[in-house]
C-alpha cells in the first residue's frame, strides 16, 4: 500500500484528497453584484404569499384553541409573510 500526501489546497489541507482537488476558491470582489440574491416569487404569487400568512398569524393568535395549532400557524404563516415580503 502506497502512501500519498493530501494535496494541498487554497494554503490547507484538503479532507477529501479525491474529491476537492481540484476545486480552486476565487476570492469575493468587493462592492460587486456578482453574489446578490434575486427574487423568484413576483406579483400575484408574492401579495398571495402576504395575505395568507397574515391570515394563517392571525388565527394562531386569536382562533386556535390548542397550543400546538397555535404554534404551527405561528411559524407557518411567519414563514409565508416573511417570504412574501422579500420575494424569495
Amino acid at each position: 500500500m502506497v502512501y500519498r500526501n493530501p494535496p494541498i489546497v487554497n494554503g490547507r489541507k484538503s479532507v477529501c484528497p479525491g474529491v476537492s482537488a481540484g476545486i480552486r476558491f476565487w476570492p469575493q470582489r468587493v462592492g460587486s453584484t456578482a453574489m446578490a440574491a434575486q427574487p423568484n416569487i413576483g406579483g400575484i404569487w408574492r401579495a398571495s404569499y402576504v395575505l395568507v400568512g397574515i391570515a394563517l398569524a392571525l388565527w394562531g393568535l386569536f382562533g386556535a384553541e390548542a397550543a400546538w395549532a397555535r404554534i404551527a400557524s405561528l411559524v407557518f404563516g411567519g414563514a409565508l409573510l416573511v417570504e412574501g415580503v422579500i420575494g424569495f
